[in-house]
C-alpha cells in the first residue's frame, strides 16, 4: 500500500511533535502561517544549526527571515524526533541548492514559502513542493509565452489562479529533480484538475503525479511525488 499524503496546519510548536509518527509512515505537508511564524520565531531559532542561525541575520526582509527560521527549525525538530539527536551543519548537504541529510536517504524534505506562509513536505522518497499566493496580480503574459508554450496550446485561456497553479506544479517537479527554474520548459503539464495534475519531464522521460491544494481563497500548494 502506498503512503498517504496528509496536510497539517501548525499553530503551536507542540503541534510539531505530534507529527513525528506521521512522517515515519506517510507523506506529510506542514503549513506554517503568519501567526505561527511571528509568535514562534524566538523558540524555533534555538533549534537551528550554527550556519542556519547565522544565515537568518542576513535576510533584509523580516518575512524572509521568519520563513527561514521556521522552516529549518521545524525540519530539525522532526529529524531529532526520529533519530534522537539534533542535526549539525556537518549532517546537511545540498544538491543543486536542495538540502538533504547525509546518510538518511529515507528522510526527504522540500521547503517553499510565499508571503505570510511557508510549507514543508516530508517523505521517505524524493519529494518537491511549491506554494504561491494567487491573490497577487501582475502581468504574467510574457512568462506564459516563454515558459508555458505547451500549456497555452493545450489549455488555452489561463487566468491568474491557473497561472500560479501551473507555476507551482512545474516548480514542485523541478524541486523533486533538484533542478532550477532555468529548466521550467522541460516540464509539460498534460492533465490537471482542482486536486491533482500529471506532468511529464522531458529530460527524465518520466510522468509525475502532483497533488494540488487550495486554501484560504489565496494560496495554492503543489506537491510532486513518485508515481
Amino acid at each position: 500500500m502506498g503512503r498517504k499524503m496528509i496536510i497539517r496546519k501548525i499553530k503551536l510548536i507542540d503541534d510539531i511533535f505530534t507529527c513525528i509518527e506521521l512522517v515515519k509512515r506517510d507523506t506529510l505537508v506542514l503549513v506554517l502561517e503568519e501567526v505561527f511564524l511571528v509568535e514562534s520565531q524566538y523558540r524555533l531559532r534555538r533549534s537551528l544549526t550554527r550556519s542556519q542561525d547565522l544565515r537568518a541575520d542576513k535576510y533584509c526582509l523580516i518575512g524572509d527571515k521568519l520563513n527561514h527560521i521556521a522552516t529549518h527549525a521545524v525540519v530539525n525538530i522532526i529529524f531529532s524526533g526520529i533519530y534522537g539527536r539534533f542535526p549539525t551543519d556537518d549532517d546537511i548537504g545540498f544538491d543543486n541548492g536542495k538540502p538533504y541529510f547525509y546518510g538518511h536517504c529515507d528522510f526527504n524534505y522540500s521547503i517553499s514559502h510565499t508571503r505570510s506562509c511557508s510549507v514543508i513536505a516530508f517523505s521517505n522518497r524524493p519529494i518537491g513542493i511549491d506554494i504561491e499566493d494567487y491573490s497577487k496580480s501582475f502581468n504574467y503574459s510574457s512568462i506564459l509565452k516563454n515558459y508555458f508554450i505547451y500549456e497555452l496550446e493545450k489549455f488555452k485561456n489561463i487566468d491568474t489562479r491557473a497561472f500560479y497553479t501551473f507555476w507551482t506544479v512545474k516548480e514542485a517537479c523541478l524541486k523533486f529533480y533538484a533542478r532550477g527554474i532555468r529548466d521550467l520548459q522541460s516540464i509539460n503539464i498534460v492533465g490537471i484538475n482542482n486536486e491533482a495534475a500529471k506532468a511529464v519531464s522531458l529530460i527524465e522521460k518520466q510522468v509525475m503525479d502532483v497533488s494540488i491544494t487550495y486554501f484560504d481563497d489565496r494560496f495554492v500548494i503543489s506537491t510532486c511525488f513518485e508515481n
